[in-house]
């Protein structure tokens, strides 16, 4: 008995986005918080450390989320 196929591709492809748009959303963050009138895109070519920082502390907390879900739907809560 085998599991289905694993497209690898598809799984790569999906990261890429998932990362991008993490960055993008830490970009436009940035932006907000310090009035900046610059693109995304110039905001992370600027200050990747910091764009880095909030995308993975963005990404960390949306797991975190997602475990209290997942633990309070295990308790019946």
């Amino acid at each position: 008995m085998s599991g289905p196929e694993i497209d690898y591709n598809k799984l790569r492809a999906d990261g890429l986005e998932y990362a991008s748009n993490q960055l993008w959303e830490a970009a436009q963050v940035i932006a907000g918080e310090l009035g900046l009138r610059e693109s995304p895109e110039e905001i992370i070519k600027k200050h990747p450390v910091l764009v880095v920082g909030i995308a993975l502390l963005a990404h960390l907390d949306e797991r975190a989320e997602e475990r209290r879900i997942l633990k309070g739907a295990g308790n019946g809560d």
